[in-house]
């Protein structure tokens, strides 16, 4: 029988890219790189449920954005312009922001806030904004304790808007009316 193989993680630690220093899983860069990566995780659950061409490229763009986010956010501090990581562009930002004025300019006004459901790409496109809104704060509190790119920031704060919007129009294109929250 083959000897178990001991992993670097085993101890609670894990490698930065850099010089390789260790850093607790447990910091808050992780609980960042974490709810980013669950996220992008979920972003691909969302590609399964959904069959519009255009909320597909999206996702597959905004999938390939995180993926830069997540080696900015993986780095040790003093290898930032290591020139194996991508550069996180501001272009990324402005796709997002076109994202929503794209896909919210043939939707209905909002008089209300809404419940969080309608059709199953719509349902899951929602929760992708619920936990884009954890990354944000995960991300906020990492940027009070060391330098976080703002650029990286602003994009996670407007992609909670982005999938906001894909999803009322997920339920637009789908014959589904936003259901209003009401107060009992």
């Amino acid at each position: 029988m083959p000897k178990p193989r001991i992993g670097q993680g085993d101890q609670g630690e894990t490698s930065l890219f850099g010089s390789g220093k260790k850093v607790l899983k447990h910091s808050a860069r992780f609980h960042t790189l974490g709810s980013l990566d669950e996220l992008n995780a979920l972003i691909g659950f969302a590609r399964t449920t959904n069959d519009n061409s255009e909320i597909e490229s999206v996702l597959q763009t905004i999938q390939n954005h995180l993926f830069v986010a997540l080696s900015r956010l993986g780095i040790e501090e003093g290898y930032e312009d290591d020139e194996r990581i991508p550069v996180f562009k501001k272009e990324y930002l402005e796709y997002a922001e076109q994202c929503i004025v794209t896909y919210e300019k043939d939707l209905p006004p909002l008089n209300a806030f809404i419940v969080p459901t309608g059709t199953q790409t719509a349902a899951v496109l929602h929760m992708c904004r619920a936990l884009t809104r954890q990354a944000e704060r995960h991300c906020v509190e990492l940027s009070q304790k060391q330098p976080v790119d703002t650029t990286v920031l602003s994009y996670i704060n407007r992609l909670s808007d982005v999938f906001f919007t894909l999803a009322r129009y997920s339920n637009h294109e789908n014959g589904v009316n936003d259901t209003p929250w009401r107060h009992e």
